[in-house]
């Protein structure tokens, strides 16, 4: 099953079930991810650690003062999530040294 938000300019989609595997695995949720991508220094690259069937992306932002990773994919104009995690140091330090 999968679920879809619309929010005022961007629009996002997950499976249920990897909604639920992630807020166990990380303790974050989904609709979360629009602050990331909110994040007017939100920083985003494509996943290249390993070769996928589509371009993963991901992004780097703030969401309550915490710097989240989200890595999602585009489906024409909809961001579909894959996951939400809190970043490691590197890619923390990576964020605020960019910023």
């Amino acid at each position: 099953m999968y679920n879809r938000i619309v929010s005022d300019a961007i629009k996002f989609e997950w499976d249920e079930n990897k909604r639920a595997e992630n807020v166990r695995k990380h303790g974050l949720d989904f609709p979360l991810a629009e602050y990331v991508l909110s994040d007017p220094k939100v920083a985003t690259h494509i996943d290249n650690r390993k070769e996928y069937k589509e371009i993963r992306h991901l992004a780097y932002g703030l969401c309550f003062g915490d710097v989240l990773c989200l890595c999602y994919t585009m489906r024409q104009d909809v961001y579909r999530i894959i996951s939400l995690r809190y970043t490691h140091d590197k890619e923390r330090s990576k964020y605020y040294d960019n910023n």
